[in-house]
């Protein structure tokens, strides 16, 4: 399997999981990433506007 096939499947793993309502901290825990900045940046392909509703209202709100 090619290298950008490992950064396709991880990009669609965490974006399928934040619109099916996973919580960002328990991503950023499956994804391995320490910064939670680096799991942030799989907001941008959310498109589904529930989960942004709970982004906004939520402890992350500065970083959406």
């Amino acid at each position: 399997m090619a290298a950008g096939s490992f950064i396709n499947f991880g990009n669609t793993y965490a974006t399928r999981h934040l619109q099916d309502g996973i919580d960002i901290r328990t991503l950023q825990q499956w994804m391995g990433h320490r910064d939670i900045a680096s799991t942030m940046v799989y907001l941008k392909g959310v498109r589904n506007s529930d989960v942004q509703v709970r982004i906004n209202k939520g402890s992350l709100a500065a970083f959406a």
